[in-house]
């Protein structure tokens, strides 16, 4: 685990980037751990969104792959948990022009979703997954504001993409009558 992954977990590792950089120090800014995250994933879904920027000035891949064939975008959004102060996380990753149709897994095998599949939903207050023979399927956040799935949205998400069971996140979040994304998805 290099020093940008350490760094990434705590306040003010930004200047840490710009220190390496700087110093022209031997540093992959897209290096993974042992679990398979940069610290672009890290710095994501912590939020720390001062050294998401100095990350991205420094020119990280904001697609890079890492555990669960997640980029950071869909890292902060699977990590979200409903917490709202991801939502700056996902917007700097948006703006910085992160693929929003990219997909990554949830750790079930064979799982392909986009970032209107990954969430949390307080309207259940449990993590949705394919497993175990049951059909429960994460979707995009639903707060009360619905940020996640309103920045999504504005991005142009595909909202006709399906996962790998073939549901669209309009299908998923019908199913778990969550009302304001059906709102959202029905109106975009």
């Amino acid at each position: 685990r290099g020093p940008l992954s350490h760094a990434a977990e705590t306040d003010g590792g930004e200047n840490l980037v710009d220190m390496l950089m700087e110093a022209r120090a031997s540093v992959d800014l897209n290096a993974l751990d042992k679990i398979g995250r940069s610290a672009l994933h890290i710095a994501s879904s912590a939020p720390q969104c001062k050294f998401i920027l100095a990350l991205i000035d420094a020119r990280a891949d904001i697609e890079v792959k890492g555990e669960g064939e997640r980029t950071p975008l869909l890292q902060a959004l699977y990590y979200s948990d409903g917490n709202p102060t991801l939502i700056e996380s996902v917007n700097l990753l948006i703006t910085a022009k992160a693929n929003i149709e990219a997909r990554g897994g949830d750790g079930s095998e064979g799982s392909s979703k986009t970032a209107l599949h990954f969430g949390r939903c307080p309207c259940t207050h449990t993590r949705l997954s394919a497993s175990h023979s049951v059909l429960t399927i994460e979707f995009p956040a639903c707060l009360e504001d619905s940020s996640f799935m309103r920045a999504l949205l504005e991005a142009n998400a595909d909202i006709s993409a399906e996962e790998e069971l073939g549901n669209t996140a309009l299908h998923l979040a019908s199913s778990r009558n969550c009302n304001d994304c059906v709102k959202l998805l029905c109106a975009a």
